[in-house]
């Protein structure tokens, strides 16, 4: 209840923070593009089968999305897995913030603006490399959020060498994870479900702590 009250959408500061947190957390823990987080919608969460994740889709000209430049998911659609924690945090968001916000329920986009003229609308490029360059002025850094997939990139492989996964193995496993191939020579050996699992299980514990340790690419 503590928390419900801290971010609630009575108080723009705090919700708008809720939010960011969010963002700035799927791109850490999962190294998707800005524009995949952009495009993400209310539909696309999925908590099933303790595996809670969400679906990077491809849907160009998407008549629902009003945005002057609207969004875009550059690779191929998969399902991305994320931790317990984050999709409670979204449920969170929603139900609080998004819910009670202005225009929101004209759109399925999960994001959108919380103040101004287009309060209420889906978030835009601009808004959200703003919160990620304020994100990195906090912690001394000049942080984009490609940085951000540039680190998750390179922390995902040296967790998978530390559990001791094969180069050939690893490289395929980031390439899913990256939605850069259509079809994985995994796929012999793991269906989707369990390459979005495998990913998640390198990918998660330490993830979060990268925005600061972003420092050592510099």
């Amino acid at each position: 209840l503590e928390v419900i009250q801290e971010h609630s959408p009575n108080n723009p500061f705090k919700s708008s923070k809720l939010r960011n947190q969010i963002i700035t957390q799927i791109l850490v823990d999962t190294g998707v593009r800005v524009g995949a987080v952009l495009k993400l919608k209310v539909s696309d969460l999925v908590d099933d089968w303790d595996n809670p994740r969400f679906l990077l889709t491809r849907t160009p000209d998407d008549p629902t999305d009003t945005r002057r430049l609207p969004a875009a998911n550059k690779t191929k659609a998969l399902s991305v897995s994320i931790p317990h924690d984050l999709m409670k945090l979204i449920k969170l968001y929603i139900e609080t913030v998004r819910k009670s916000t202005p225009n929101s329920h004209e759109h399925d986009f999960l994001f959108i603006s919380e103040k101004g003229r287009t309060i209420g609308k889906p978030m835009s490029y601009n808004a959200i490399y703003k919160v990620i360059k304020t994100i990195g002025g906090c912690v001394g850094i000049a942080l984009h959020p490609h940085l951000l997939r540039h680190k998750w990139n390179e922390i995902f492989e040296n967790k998978a060498k530390a559990k001791g996964f094969s180069p050939d193995k690893i490289e395929d496993l980031r390439k899913y994870a990256m939605g850069w191939v259509e079809d994985s020579k995994m796929a012999s050996v793991y269906n989707e479900f369990q390459l979005a699992v495998t990913v998640a299980e390198i990918s998660s514990k330490n993830q979060s702590q990268s925005v600061p340790n972003l420092r050592d690419s510099k």
